[in-house]
This record gives C-alpha cells, sequence and structure tokens, in this order.
C-alpha cells in the first residue's frame, strides 16, 4: 500500500464515525451529551479536566489489569456498556471487531519501515 491509499482499517474506522457513532448521537440533546462527558461544570467552566486528588502518582497506580488482545478490549466495552445500562453503544462492536482484525492483518502485512518519501522538515 502506499501512502494516499486508504488502509480497509482506515475505511471501516470512518464508516464507524460515519455511520455508527453519528446515529447514535444524532437523537441525543446536550443534556444527554453531558450525562457521558459529566467531569466539569459544563460551557462555564474554564477547562474541562479536574484537578487531580493527589499531587503524584504511585507504583501501584501503573499495575493495572491489561489486555490480551483487543478482542478482550471489545468485549470488556460491550460488558461496560451492558452493565451501565448503554446497551445502545454495543451496536459499535462488529464495526469495531472489524476494525480490530484490518489492524492485525495490516500489522503482519507491514515491516515497519519507513518510507524514502517521508522527510523532515526544519
Amino acid at each position: 500500500m502506499n501512502s494516499i491509499e486508504t488502509s480497509l482499517s482506515e475505511r471501516l474506522t470512518i464508516e464507524l464515525f460515519d455511520e455508527c457513532i453519528i446515529p447514535l448521537t444524532a437523537g441525543r440533546n446536550e443534556n444527554d451529551v453531558s450525562a457521558l462527558f459529566s467531569a466539569c461544570d459544563g460551557v462555564s467552566s474554564a477547562s474541562y479536566f479536574l484537578k487531580p486528588d493527589t499531587p503524584a502518582m504511585e507504583a501501584a497506580d501503573f499495575d493495572k489489569f491489561g489486555f490480551g488482545s483487543a478482542e478482550q478490549i471489545i468485549e470488556a466495552l460491550a460488558s461496560y456498556w451492558k452493565s451501565s445500562g448503554q446497551d445502545e453503544f454495543c451496536s459499535l462492536i462488529p464495526t469495531m471487531k472489524k476494525i480490530a482484525s484490518a489492524l492485525q492483518k495490516e500489522d503482519v502485512e507491514t515491516d515497519g519501515a519507513v518510507s524514502v518519501f517521508c522527510y523532515a522538515m526544519f
């Protein structure tokens, strides 16, 4: 694949956004969306980000459960969405699985070499 061709994973990602995420959010009003991102006070907030409860992280903060595969992450998301009453997001799962599969295939097909057409501009 050359740099101007669109890969399958890129096309599927666009499909996920255009055909899955946009329709999911189209019927939501501002209050529905705010419920998903309730960390700030809204438009009047200076920043979306909140001040951390602790000034520094500790070693234990990095000892978190990990996932062995993209499929496990996707299944964990599906489980979370179901358990939190957000079943509508589960409609994203089939396309997410297609993207994961495409990325895995693309990873095998490429050797990681940087194209000779890439260069730095100063």
